[in-house]
């Protein structure tokens, strides 16, 4: 059992009419929320057939994947064996569970446990990081990502400044 851990980092401009405190309030919710979505739509999409072009995962030997294609055959590879991740299925199966997404005001980290040979340092650097080839982002959910964590922002700034109340006299 391994913890994998995935951090994100983006830097945003505070606003002048809020207070600090306020302003991590704000970002810590919003990285929250865009944790909580990458852990349920972006982490699926590494197990799905034809990842490994769009991550670009290490290229596996011929004699891994003959052995792949033979047990795919007789039924004992999820996925018929097209989806370049999955094997038995373990690791999917771990890492899309559950994890404990922490909120910070500059940051969100990801952590899952996943199988014991899913470690963050590789032991033998001719195997591919499988840790590494799960939290890849593709470019354009990065962008997705910080999209949503600029409209995010923008949203419960708004929520703040539509309920503030100024005391008269």
């Amino acid at each position: 059992m391994s913890i994998i851990p995935l951090k994100i980092k983006l830097e945003e401009q505070k606003p002048l009419d809020l207070s600090i405190r306020q302003w991590r309030t704000v970002t810590k919710s919003t990285f929250a929320a865009v944790g909580e979505w990458w852990h349920s739509t972006i982490m699926p999409r590494h197990f799905e057939p034809g990842a490994e072009s769009r991550y670009f995962y290490k290229r596996r030997s011929r004699v891994y994947l003959r052995r792949k294609a033979r047990l795919a055959a007789a039924g004992q590879v999820e996925e018929g064996g097209k989806a370049a991740l999955v094997f038995r299925g373990d690791a999917r199966r771990a890492l899309t569970q559950f994890a404990t997404i922490s909120a910070y005001p500059t940051r969100f980290t990801v952590r899952m446990i996943g199988p014991k040979y899913f470690t963050m340092t590789r032991r033998d650097p001719r195997l591919p990081n499988l840790a590494a080839e799960t939290t890849r982002l593709a470019r354009d959910e990065f962008h997705e990502m910080s999209g949503m964590v600029r409209s995010g922002l923008a949203e419960r700034v708004a929520a703040l400044r539509v309920n503030r109340t100024t005391q008269l006299g």
